[in-house]
């Protein structure tokens, strides 16, 4: 690898929590720990629930934190992309047009199924080591709605290889989006990245963080007066230490210190009492 990518890749279809910009500020100071690149790529695909207020919400919330993308991308810009890629699978006869029975109002006559291969798909994990996985209960899932409609894991793959990621660092409930991805990428003769799956986050009641289920934007935050820099030392240590006693650190820091094999495997807990007591630290 000539260069190490990583990418922060949200829908904007609701307000981001926690969870979701820990995933940002991992990948931001990993590539910048080894002089690489970070993109950010706004997948605004999901027409329907798409919405420009919280689109402009990554972009101000990303600003605050100081976690400044070196690219930008827009998914739905990749759609003539997508489409080619998926007339080539259907081409070499690895996906087809599929006829389908409605099961309920609104549902498509006629979608874009893979043709699954069976077996199973085995990959390393950089925190998690290696992951198998059977792919023949996956039947022939599908990749499309329409050709002009790709369904989530077969415009992130395309994206991912036209943007040459290095790395895919995400949470690990994404862990079992990985081994369809990676069939796609096979019959795409694409090049497969190195996988990062992060521990989730957990509120205080040990329920998983949710923007459906009403974890604050970031934004609140500093309304309420939670200062850039602590807010983003708190995050980075949601699951990472640097192996010393140092609990404070600087942007610069963080950079310097920043090593994904640090990374636990375990869940990490969002509290707000040590938010408030990391940010009176920099507040003094």
């Amino acid at each position: 690898m000539s260069q190490i990518i990583t990418r922060f890749a949200p829908s904007p279809t609701g307000l981001l929590h926690a969870g979701n910009y820990r995933t940002a500020v991992f990948a931001y100071l990993f590539a910048k720990h080894v002089g690489g690149k970070f993109i950010l790529r706004i997948e605004d695909t999901d027409v329907a629930r798409s919405k420009k207020e919280y689109e402009e919400n990554i972009y101000e919330t990303l600003a605050w934190l100081g976690v400044k993308a070196d690219e930008t991308y827009r998914q739905s810009e990749h759609r003539p992309r997508h489409r080619e890629l998926l007339e080539k699978l259907i081409a070499d006869g690895t996906a087809y047009v599929s006829k389908e029975t409605p099961k309920n109002p609104g549902d498509r006559e006629e979608v874009i199924r893979f043709k699954n291969p069976h077996g199973s798909v085995t990959f390393t994990d950089v925190i998690r080591g290696d992951i198998t996985t059977d792919v023949s209960d996956l039947g022939d899932f599908i990749i499309a709605r329409s050709f002009d409609e790709p369904v989530f894991h077969f415009a992130v793959v395309v994206d991912d290889a036209d943007e040459h990621v290095t790395h895919v660092i995400r949470g690990g409930d994404h862990i079992s989006n990985t081994a369809r991805q990676i069939l796609i990428m096979r019959a795409l003769s694409l090049p497969i990245p190195l996988y990062a799956h992060l521990p989730l986050i957990f509120d205080n009641t040990h329920k998983k963080l949710s923007k459906r289920t009403g974890a604050k934007a970031l934004t609140e935050y500093r309304d309420q007066g939670i200062l850039p820099e602590a807010l983003l030392n708190y995050l980075s240590f949601l699951g990472w230490n640097p192996g010393d006693a140092r609990e404070y650190l600087t942007r610069d820091e963080l950079i310097q210190a920043f090593d994904l094999s640090r990374v636990q495997k375990g869940s990490a807990i969002f509290d707000d009492v040590k938010l408030l007591s990391v940010n009176q630290y920099w507040m003094r």
